[in-house]
């Protein structure tokens, strides 16, 4: 939301036509571009910010103290009330959301129907339905660079995402013979290591290998078998990105 020209509802509509998939902003942006301050939330009609270092402070009115400060700190700020400018949008967005589930989800269908309003924990669920059963594509809006409005979206991907024991994930095993039936992964810390390497890059970190673990544990120094080039390959070490910054 912070990129000039931030259009959110012509991605939704993106997804809609060329996805052919129903979708709907589950949040309304607070400004847009550098006015960009935080997110109502459609689902829970709340008021979401983000106050502190490259949140909403407004640099041009405070003093270094309280900047030394706000550059530790990121707080999300939630209130219950909604501001006066985007409230008019925002009920016609929320509306919006409404129809759209309506169209895949048949509880929210039938309480359209019956002319009543979902609660928040219908609208909710509804989403989580939908999402999980790939029938819905809930938008989320955000500024990573501010760090604004990103919590709530990691916040969705726990309440609408499926969690890995929801989900069957299939795997060829490499050193079986040609054709044998593929194995159904376990999300389980225990079982033998199973990990998708998806991204590699090479910059001032030296060469990072981007992982994602689909069962057992991934550990430093361990020697793990590479499906591809059917050589054993050592785990020099474990970083955690944090955008440009690595933790060891």
């Amino acid at each position: 939301m912070n990129r000039p020209g931030a259009n959110p509802w012509r991605i939704v509509n993106q997804i809609r036509t060329k996805l052919r998939m129903p979708a709907a902003a589950v949040q309304v942006p607070i400004g847009t571009e550098d006015e960009f301050k935080g997110v109502v939330d459609l689902v829970h009609w709340r008021s979401i910010y983000n106050q502190g270092y490259k949140g909403c402070v407004d640099r041009t009115r405070q003093n270094t103290a309280f900047l030394l400060i706000a550059n530790f700190s990121n707080e999300v700020i939630v209130s219950e009330e909604i501001p006066a400018s985007v409230v008019d949008l925002a009920k016609e967005k929320r509306q919006e959301l409404f129809e759209q589930l309506a169209e895949v989800d048949e509880e929210i269908c039938e309480i359209l129907l019956d002319d009543k309003l979902p609660t928040n924990d219908q609208i909710a669920a509804a989403i989580r339905r939908s999402t999980v059963g790939l029938k819905f594509s809930p938008v989320f809006l955000g500024s990573a660079i501010k760090n604004t409005a990103v919590q709530p979206l990691l916040d969705g991907v726990c309440s609408y995402l499926p969690n890995p024991s929801e989900s069957q994930i299939l795997a060829h095993d490499a050193k079986a013979p040609a054709g044998s039936p593929q194995v159904e992964l376990v999300p389980a810390a225990e079982a033998p290591l199973v990990g998708l390497a998806f991204k590699l890059e090479e910059g001032r970190f030296g060469q990072l290998t981007y992982m994602r673990v689909y069962q057992g544990t991934l550990k430093k120094a361990m020697q793990i078998y590479n499906a591809r080039t059917g050589k054993k390959v050592k785990v020099p070490r474990l970083v955690r990105m944090h955008s440009n910054e690595m933790e060891v």
